[in-house]
């Protein structure tokens, strides 16, 4: 299986682009690693411009939470293509370890169901808030019961076996969320993912896109007035308008 990690590396659309390209023509199935814009812009971008993709896809992403209406928008865009497409969305904190949870379901509501990936991981909810453990292969604990910062639910599976929704309204404000999932096909073709939300609310637009509304902005005219780089996280909780720059996440894969 081919595998490119395109999470850390800017500039890598046209390498990623050939090695796509090459995995088609070889028949080679291909596993992505990253943050859900970035993979998503990687995408509609490969495709517009050379419309083939190899026979399976694996999606491998992480550091937030990837919305329902994007799953929807990247299974369709690559329906046309005789591709497979699987997607697993990974969950952990850098103070505990990365991929501590895995997500391949989602409840009716759309929201993702993680499980722990194996025994060394516990998950512990005090309410709704979420702690982690993890276990060494002696069996003491390496990390126990870390305070997540998150919220949490317990749910079932397609399967019956235990699962957990995972939120943070701080990270992800409810009406963001609200915002993104109305979002259709078309929207997400020419929209990043990329907002601001404070007094004013702002869509970033792909490269090569125009506005079509006034919400909508340019690429580098959003990238001037409100910042963006691909290895930043999205600040999907409310702006602070008082121009102080926002920290970074520490929720990884």
């Amino acid at each position: 299986m081919s595998h490119l990690q395109v999470c850390d590396v800017v500039g890598i659309h046209s390498t990623a682009s050939r090695a796509l390209h090459l995995a088609h023509l070889e028949r080679y199935p291909v596993m992505l690693i990253g943050q859900p814009l970035y993979l998503a812009d990687l995408l509609f971008r490969h495709l517009a411009t050379t419309p083939m993709l190899p026979p399976t896809l694996l999606l491998v992403t992480g550091g937030y939470v990837m919305p329902r209406s994007l799953e929807q928008a990247l299974r369709q865009l690559i329906a046309p293509h005789g591709c497979t497409l699987n997607l697993i969305n990974g969950y952990g904190v850098a103070e505990v370890d990365a991929g501590c949870l895995w997500a391949i379901q989602r409840t009716p509501e759309g929201h993702l169901i993680y499980e722990p990936r194996s025994a060394d991981v516990e998950v512990v909810l005090e309410g709704n808030d979420l702690q982690l453990s993890l276990r060494s292969p002696q069996g003491g604990y390496v990390v126990e019961r870390f305070p997540t910062g998150d919220s949490g639910m317990l749910v079932q599976t397609a399967n019956g076996s235990p699962g957990y929704v995972i939120w943070n309204n701080e990270r992800l404000h409810p009406n963001v969320l609200k915002i993104l999932e109305s979002w259709s096909y078309e929207d997400w073709e020419r929209r990043t993912g990329y907002l601001y939300y404070g007094r004013e609310i702002r869509f970033q637009l792909r490269k090569g896109c125009e506005p079509k509304v006034g919400l909508e902005a340019e690429f580098h005219d959003y990238e001037k007035k409100y910042g963006h780089y691909w290895l930043f996280k999205p600040v999907w909780g409310r702006a602070q308008d008082s121009g102080r720059e926002h920290p970074l996440r520490r929720t990884i894969m």
